[in-house]
């Protein structure tokens, strides 16, 4: 069986490349509309690459489904999903699917115009397998570092991915993490009729597929196995050890059921990064604003609006240096121990001319010398960083 998928397989990749180099003048129709599409669009948007590129994405995404929804339907056979057996049984086969079209979990892949271009990972035997951190649980799986085009990656994977990855021919493989694999998951439960959510914790997003009314299997899709909402909250996940007090889940509204529309918000906050990167600063953050206006529970949609008001000269006025503040500080107090909120709330004192709280956030948490000397010397952070616009 691994022999013809081994075939099967190369036969697929071939396709790919192939119909890249003569890719139809006309623009790809999408066979279905779903959500990866839907944030895929968002990052074509902005992109400089050419529409014929991302019609290849679109495709691919497109076979993703079919492939997955040839296994989930034998498993429904035309009834609804009523059981946890069968719940399994579907996110088991959807991660199959995923392996046998080459994605790869590659920590941290941001964009999905990325997960969704084959690229070459270097090649690693990984010697030692970590167990399950919870009791009388046999499960093992791999944790190792490689790269991808000189970037620094960590790859995930159970004993089943790796048996795919050791057999693949190619050492060309599509990257994906917990957010674009998640979505490749919605995108498969919303076409099978399937209610799925994403749902998150700091730094790590999961998957969440009901087959009942109150009735659910968490589904952590980098490394294809399911943890109890209690599990995820102790930091009992094999990608995530942060445990969650009480009061921070209910802040940082964490395990919630993402909508559609809150998905697409917590995307754009970190998509604004290609906007940023190249100086758009307003596009930036009118990107931000949206992320907000979409997921407005959100800490990382806060912070990452305060942080561009805050780093960016032109938005350096009272009114803006307020709302960073006040977004800074919602963001700080469900997670004063994250060093991307904790540098961002000190700078959003700074900008407000209070420069003896910024350095006590500093010298509390991140301890960045460079910003404590600027604060001594009453310097903001769209100062300390305007050499780097």
């Amino acid at each position: 069986m691994k022999w013809i998928f081994f075939i099967s397989l190369y036969s697929f990749s071939l396709f790919e490349c192939s119909y890249s180099q003569n890719i139809e003048n006309s623009p790809y129709e999408w066979k279905y509309v779903t959500i990866a599409h839907k944030l895929l669009q968002q990052e074509q948007i902005i992109s400089d690459l050419p529409s014929e590129e991302f019609d290849v994405k679109y495709r691919l995404i497109d076979s993703l489904i079919d492939n997955a929804s040839i296994k989930i339907q034998k498993v429904l056979k035309g009834k609804p999903l009523n059981s946890r057996k069968k719940s399994m049984n579907i996110l088991n086969h959807i991660d199959i699917t995923l392996s046998e079209m080459s994605f790869k979990t590659a920590v941290r892949t941001e964009y999905l115009f990325q997960a969704l271009e084959p690229v070459k990972i270097d090649r690693v035997s990984p010697t030692y397998a970590y167990k399950d951190k919870r009791r009388n649980n046999d499960s093992k799986y791999y944790k190792y570092s490689t790269y991808i085009n000189d970037k620094r990656v960590t790859i995930y994977e159970t004993e089943r991915q790796k048996e795919y990855f050791d057999i693949n021919p190619s050492d060309y493989f599509y990257p994906i993490d917990c957010d674009l694999g998640a979505y490749l998951y919605l995108a498969i439960a919303e076409v099978n009729n399937l209610e799925m959510h994403l749902i998150q914790v700091p730094s790590h997003s999961l998957v969440r597929l009901y087959y009942g009314k109150n009735k659910f299997v968490n589904w952590d899709n980098n490394t294809a196995e399911y943890f109890e909402n209690i599990e995820i909250q102790n930091g009992l996940t094999y990608t995530s050890s942060t445990r969650l007090k009480d009061r921070e889940l209910v802040q940082g509204k964490y395990l919630k059921n993402l909508s559609d529309t809150e998905v697409i918000g917590y995307h754009l906050s970190f998509l604004y990064q290609q906007l940023y990167e190249k100086n758009k600063f307003l596009e930036a953050r009118e990107m931000l604003e949206k992320s907000l206006s979409s997921y407005p529970d959100s800490p990382m949609c806060m912070n990452n609006l305060a942080w561009v008001l805050v780093s960016v000269d032109k938005f350096d006025n009272p009114s803006d240096n307020m709302l960073a503040l006040k977004l800074s500080k919602k963001a700080y107090s469900v997670l004063p121990n994250k060093l991307e909120y904790a540098i961002t709330h000190s700078c959003a004192y700074a900008a407000n001319g209070d420069f003896k709280r910024a350095k006590e956030i500093q010298l509390n948490g991140p301890n960045l010398r460079y910003l404590i000397n600027g604060f001594n010397n009453s310097k903001k952070c769209s100062e300390l960083y305007s050499k780097k616009k």
